[in-house]
């Protein structure tokens, strides 16, 4: 989940490295930055007779407060097995691979992950029956500028919450529905009967977006968002792709670089708007892959850590994942899809 963070910026940037010297650490962002806690208003819709809230707010600080106990343990060993105990899906991956490149990087521990603590949490609990369960929790953190959403999930009954996906705030979170019991309400993943799309078609459509950037017949669904906007504009990124000829010598940029993002296959989750639209979680991979026929590209530093080796004949591809909360307005708005959090983390070099 990187709740390293705090310090995560600092950290990451230390342990996430450039290829052939370069950096190109694309995020590892944090959840950092603190501001005023948003309070979502309530709505008057009935809540389901059959379903109970999937936990209660006192649980669900108590859980926070278990899990950023451990989380600091974990950050301070770079212990992966503890990691596993409260975080799975993105957030485990992108955070188990800076735990990597640190156990690599700084085996002494001399340059720690600081301690945090979240803080003002404002919790959406909706009300469901089936499993996976979940709900959302935003807080700031300890000398933290803003705000991060913190997806939690557990897949059945007995089994433990687990951190699953997180975003620091860009924007502000707009208003959910609250059934009578003051109850967050699911919007179905697959329902767009009232959404200019169903959740699920909005990851797919910015999946599409990111991979064949602005041109793409699914850019019009999404408000501009600097996170997009640094997975569409990576002519640099590609330029620092560097391979040396064989049968030259020379160093170039890779001749061949293609950018794909999917959807990763976790569920899509997201829950109703005061205003008739949707809060939508869910992540992406984001994968560049520099082909050069002949040539060869050594790595460095963090990626080399992350990678287990230095050198690459002829191809290489770099995974990000993106944790993305966005708000899908109502169908009869003419709104556009708006990104309101995103969280990205190099995941692998192959």
């Amino acid at each position: 989940m990187r709740h390293k963070h705090v310090d995560s910026t600092k950290a990451t940037r230390k342990i996430a490295a450039a290829l052939v010297g370069t950096a190109l650490a694309a995020g590892l962002a944090s959840c950092a930055k603190p501001a005023p806690a948003h309070r979502p208003a309530a709505s008057g819709k009935q809540a389901s007779a059959e379903a109970a809230p999937v936990i209660t707010d006192a649980e669900a600080r108590t859980l926070l407060s278990d899990v950023t106990r451990k989380n600091n343990q974990a950050n301070a060993a770079l212990d992966s097995t503890l990691l596993a105990e409260y975080e799975a899906e993105s957030s485990y991956r992108i955070d188990d691979a800076v735990y990597r490149i640190g156990r690599v990087m700084d085996p002494q521990h001399k340059d720690p992950i600081k301690a945090f603590e979240y803080t003002e949490p404002v919790f959406s609990i909706p009300r469901l029956t089936a499993y996976p369960q979940w709900f959302l929790a935003d807080a700031a953190m300890t000398g933290a500028k803003k705000r991060c959403v913190l997806v939690f999930s557990r897949e059945a009954a007995g089994q433990p919450w687990k951190v699953v996906s997180q975003a620091t705030l860009t924007d502000s979170v707009p208003a959910l529905v609250k059934d009578a019991g003051g109850n967050a309400v699911v919007a179905p993943e697959a329902d767009g009967a009232k959404l200019l799309a169903a959740p699920k078609d909005v990851a797919a459509a910015h999946a599409a977006y990111l991979t064949g950037g602005g041109s793409a017949p699914e850019a019009a669904t999404f408000t501009p968002h600097k996170k997009s906007d640094e997975i569409i504009n990576d002519d640099a990124l590609r330029k620092q792709l560097l391979f040396v000829s064989r049968k030259t010598g020379k160093i170039a940029p890779a001749e061949k670089v293609t950018r794909n993002v999917t959807v990763e296959p976790y569920p899509v989750r997201a829950l109703q708007t005061a205003d008739g639209g949707a809060l939508v979680a869910y992540v992406t991979k984001w994968q560049l892959t520099a082909e050069q026929p002949d040539g060869l590209t050594k790595l460095k530093g963090s990626d080399a850590a992350l990678a287990g080796r230095t050198d690459f004949d002829e191809k290489i591809t770099i995974s990000w994942l993106t944790q993305w909360l966005v708000v899908v307005p109502p169908k009869a708005g003419g709104g556009k899809v708006t990104v309101v959090g995103a969280d990205t983390g190099k995941e692998s070099l192959v």
